[in-house]
Protein backbone atom coordinates (compact mmCIF):
# COMPACT_ATOMS: atom_id res chain seq x y z
CA UNK A 1 0.00 0.00 0.00
CA UNK A 2 1.19 3.03 -1.29
CA UNK A 3 0.67 6.15 1.30
CA UNK A 4 -0.64 10.01 -0.02
CA UNK A 5 1.40 12.32 0.41
CA UNK A 6 -0.50 13.79 3.13
CA UNK A 7 1.04 16.03 5.98
CA UNK A 8 -0.09 18.97 8.02
CA UNK A 9 -0.43 21.29 5.14
CA UNK A 10 -1.25 20.32 1.69
CA UNK A 11 1.87 20.35 -0.90
CA UNK A 12 1.30 22.41 -3.79
CA UNK A 13 3.28 23.13 -6.57
CA UNK A 14 4.83 26.94 -6.74
CA UNK A 15 6.39 28.40 -10.00
CA UNK A 16 7.84 24.50 -10.12
CA UNK A 17 8.68 23.99 -6.35
CA UNK A 18 6.93 22.41 -3.53
CA UNK A 19 5.45 24.55 -0.73
CA UNK A 20 7.06 23.88 2.07
CA UNK A 21 4.81 21.80 5.15
CA UNK A 22 4.21 23.50 8.73
CA UNK A 23 7.17 20.77 9.98
CA UNK A 24 9.47 22.93 7.30
CA UNK A 25 8.59 26.31 8.86
CA UNK A 26 9.42 25.09 12.35
CA UNK A 27 12.33 24.02 11.84
CA UNK A 28 13.28 27.39 10.08
CA UNK A 29 11.56 28.94 13.00
CA UNK A 30 13.67 26.62 15.61
CA UNK A 31 17.01 27.60 13.64
CA UNK A 32 16.52 31.13 14.02
CA UNK A 33 15.93 31.22 17.69
CA UNK A 34 19.09 29.02 18.36
CA UNK A 35 20.88 31.66 15.99
CA UNK A 36 19.07 34.21 18.46
CA UNK A 37 18.63 36.20 15.36
CA UNK A 38 15.64 37.84 13.79
CA UNK A 39 13.01 35.88 11.64
CA UNK A 40 11.81 37.08 8.31
CA UNK A 41 8.30 38.46 8.31
CA UNK A 42 6.91 35.69 6.00
CA UNK A 43 8.49 33.19 8.59
CA UNK A 44 6.66 34.43 11.44
CA UNK A 45 3.67 34.97 9.42
CA UNK A 46 3.77 31.54 8.21
CA UNK A 47 5.07 30.20 11.68
CA UNK A 48 1.70 32.06 13.02
CA UNK A 49 -0.57 30.09 10.63
CA UNK A 50 0.50 26.87 11.37
CA UNK A 51 -0.31 27.59 15.27
CA UNK A 52 -3.40 28.57 14.08
CA UNK A 53 -5.97 26.30 15.64
CA UNK A 54 -7.81 23.53 13.80
CA UNK A 55 -6.19 20.12 12.30
CA UNK A 56 -7.04 21.05 8.20
CA UNK A 57 -4.93 22.03 5.65
CA UNK A 58 -3.29 25.36 6.10
CA UNK A 59 -1.92 26.72 2.90
CA UNK A 60 1.55 28.97 2.77
CA UNK A 61 1.28 30.09 -0.47
CA UNK A 62 0.62 33.89 0.51
CA UNK A 63 4.08 34.09 1.96
CA UNK A 64 5.89 33.25 -1.09
CA UNK A 65 7.79 30.46 0.52
CA UNK A 66 9.98 27.58 -0.84
CA UNK A 67 12.21 25.28 0.23
CA UNK A 68 14.50 27.42 -1.06
CA UNK A 69 13.67 30.62 1.10
CA UNK A 70 13.42 27.62 4.16
CA UNK A 71 16.83 26.59 3.45
CA UNK A 72 18.81 29.89 2.57
CA UNK A 73 16.91 31.29 6.43
CA UNK A 74 18.47 27.89 7.76
CA UNK A 75 22.08 28.45 6.07
CA UNK A 76 22.58 31.73 7.19
CA UNK A 77 21.83 30.89 10.95
CA UNK A 78 23.82 27.69 11.07
CA UNK A 79 26.84 30.11 9.34
CA UNK A 80 27.50 31.50 12.38
CA UNK A 81 27.28 28.74 15.24
CA UNK A 82 29.72 27.33 16.72
CA UNK A 83 29.71 24.51 18.96
CA UNK A 84 26.26 22.44 20.83
CA UNK A 85 23.96 25.13 19.28
CA UNK A 86 25.97 24.53 15.59
CA UNK A 87 24.99 20.61 16.26
CA UNK A 88 21.87 21.11 17.12
CA UNK A 89 20.78 23.19 13.90
CA UNK A 90 22.73 20.75 11.32
CA UNK A 91 20.32 18.22 11.34
CA UNK A 92 17.67 21.07 10.43
CA UNK A 93 20.24 22.34 7.71
CA UNK A 94 20.97 19.07 5.92
CA UNK A 95 17.39 18.22 5.75
CA UNK A 96 16.29 21.55 4.23
CA UNK A 97 19.41 21.39 1.39
CA UNK A 98 18.06 17.94 0.73
CA UNK A 99 14.55 19.15 0.88
CA UNK A 100 15.81 22.45 -1.91
CA UNK A 101 17.69 20.05 -3.90
CA UNK A 102 20.87 21.59 -2.34
CA UNK A 103 22.77 18.13 -3.14
CA UNK A 104 26.38 19.30 -2.29
CA UNK A 105 25.24 21.44 0.83
CA UNK A 106 22.89 18.49 2.08
CA UNK A 107 26.25 16.16 2.04
CA UNK A 108 28.63 18.93 3.45
CA UNK A 109 25.87 19.10 6.17
CA UNK A 110 25.16 15.99 7.11
CA UNK A 111 29.15 14.65 6.75
CA UNK A 112 30.17 17.73 9.55
CA UNK A 113 26.98 16.88 11.58
CA UNK A 114 28.54 13.40 11.75
CA UNK A 115 32.45 14.70 12.28
CA UNK A 116 31.08 16.85 15.38
CA UNK A 117 28.95 13.94 17.16
CA UNK A 118 32.06 12.43 18.70
CA UNK A 119 31.77 15.42 20.78
CA UNK A 120 28.26 15.36 22.15
CA UNK A 121 27.72 11.35 22.49
CA UNK A 122 25.93 12.85 26.45
CA UNK A 123 23.31 14.66 24.79
CA UNK A 124 19.86 13.25 24.26
CA UNK A 125 19.87 13.96 20.61
CA UNK A 126 22.45 12.25 20.25
CA UNK A 127 20.75 9.34 18.44
CA UNK A 128 19.09 11.99 16.37
CA UNK A 129 22.30 13.04 14.69
CA UNK A 130 23.50 9.88 14.08
CA UNK A 131 20.35 8.53 12.56
CA UNK A 132 19.39 11.82 10.52
CA UNK A 133 23.56 12.37 9.01
CA UNK A 134 23.58 8.90 8.11
CA UNK A 135 20.06 9.27 6.59
CA UNK A 136 20.76 12.18 4.65
CA UNK A 137 23.93 11.05 3.12
CA UNK A 138 21.93 7.81 1.65
CA UNK A 139 19.56 9.95 0.19
CA UNK A 140 22.24 12.10 -1.39
CA UNK A 141 23.63 9.06 -2.34
CA UNK A 142 20.57 7.58 -3.64
CA UNK A 143 19.70 10.57 -5.57
CA UNK A 144 23.00 9.93 -7.11
CA UNK A 145 22.28 6.72 -7.91
CA UNK A 146 24.65 5.01 -6.46
CA UNK A 147 22.74 2.17 -4.52
CA UNK A 148 25.64 0.20 -2.88
CA UNK A 149 26.29 3.16 -1.17
CA UNK A 150 22.92 4.23 -0.10
CA UNK A 151 22.41 0.63 1.02
CA UNK A 152 25.69 1.61 3.22
CA UNK A 153 24.36 4.81 4.84
CA UNK A 154 21.02 3.04 5.33
CA UNK A 155 22.81 0.58 7.61
CA UNK A 156 24.91 2.84 9.53
CA UNK A 157 21.97 5.23 10.50
CA UNK A 158 20.88 2.27 11.73
CA UNK A 159 23.80 2.05 14.38
CA UNK A 160 22.40 5.29 16.06
CA UNK A 161 22.13 4.26 20.01
CA UNK A 162 18.52 5.93 19.97
CA UNK A 163 17.41 8.89 21.79
CA UNK A 164 14.23 9.81 23.35
CA UNK A 165 12.44 10.33 20.03
CA UNK A 166 13.74 7.36 18.70
CA UNK A 167 13.04 4.93 20.95
CA UNK A 168 9.59 6.01 21.76
CA UNK A 169 8.30 7.09 17.91
CA UNK A 170 10.76 5.56 15.88
CA UNK A 171 13.23 6.14 12.89
CA UNK A 172 12.41 8.14 9.47
CA UNK A 173 11.56 5.62 7.11
CA UNK A 174 11.96 7.86 4.13
CA UNK A 175 15.27 6.66 2.62
CA UNK A 176 13.89 3.03 3.52
CA UNK A 177 10.78 3.56 1.59
CA UNK A 178 13.21 5.32 -1.49
CA UNK A 179 15.37 2.46 -1.62
CA UNK A 180 12.24 -0.17 -1.63
CA UNK A 181 11.32 2.37 -4.56
CA UNK A 182 14.65 0.82 -6.32
CA UNK A 183 14.28 -3.10 -5.61
CA UNK A 184 16.42 -2.69 -2.30
CA UNK A 185 14.11 -5.26 -0.27
CA UNK A 186 17.22 -7.11 1.39
CA UNK A 187 18.74 -4.29 2.59
CA UNK A 188 15.77 -2.68 4.30
CA UNK A 189 14.62 -6.32 5.87
CA UNK A 190 18.19 -6.14 7.14
CA UNK A 191 17.59 -2.45 8.26
CA UNK A 192 14.24 -3.28 9.95
CA UNK A 193 16.01 -6.19 11.95
CA UNK A 194 19.18 -3.50 13.06
CA UNK A 195 16.02 -1.00 14.50
CA UNK A 196 14.84 -3.60 16.35
CA UNK A 197 18.42 -2.86 19.54
CA UNK A 198 16.90 0.49 19.79
CA UNK A 199 13.04 0.93 19.26
CA UNK A 200 11.35 -1.57 21.33
CA UNK A 201 7.94 -0.29 21.72
CA UNK A 202 7.44 -0.54 18.28
CA UNK A 203 4.11 -1.68 18.58
CA UNK A 204 4.22 -4.65 16.13
CA UNK A 205 5.44 -2.24 13.47
CA UNK A 206 8.59 -3.79 12.45
CA UNK A 207 7.35 -7.22 11.97
CA UNK A 208 4.48 -5.57 9.77
CA UNK A 209 6.69 -3.44 7.45
CA UNK A 210 9.09 -6.67 7.26
CA UNK A 211 5.81 -9.00 6.15
CA UNK A 212 4.85 -6.49 3.46
CA UNK A 213 8.09 -6.77 2.30
CA UNK A 214 8.12 -10.19 2.04
CA UNK A 215 4.64 -10.07 0.25
CA UNK A 216 6.62 -7.63 -2.39
CA UNK A 217 4.28 -5.03 -1.23
CA UNK A 218 4.98 -1.43 -0.03
CA UNK A 219 4.59 -1.29 3.60
CA UNK A 220 2.36 1.45 5.06
CA UNK A 221 5.12 3.48 6.65
CA UNK A 222 2.07 5.92 8.69
CA UNK A 223 3.51 8.73 10.36
CA UNK A 224 6.86 7.56 9.89
CA UNK A 225 7.54 9.21 6.87
CA UNK A 226 8.82 12.55 6.61
CA UNK A 227 10.04 13.79 3.86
Amino acid sequence: MRLPAVLVVAPLLLKGQVEPLCSEVKSAIRAVEIARATADPDLRAAAAVCDAPGDGPKTLVPFHLTRQRIFAWIDHAVSGLTGRDQFAVLPLAAKAAFRAGQMEAAQSYARELLQMAPNYTKERDYGDAIYDGYSVMGRVALHRENLPLARQYLMNAATTPGSPALNQYGPNMMLAKELLDKGQAPAVLQFLILCREFWKTDGGRLNAWSDAIRRHEMPDFGANLDD
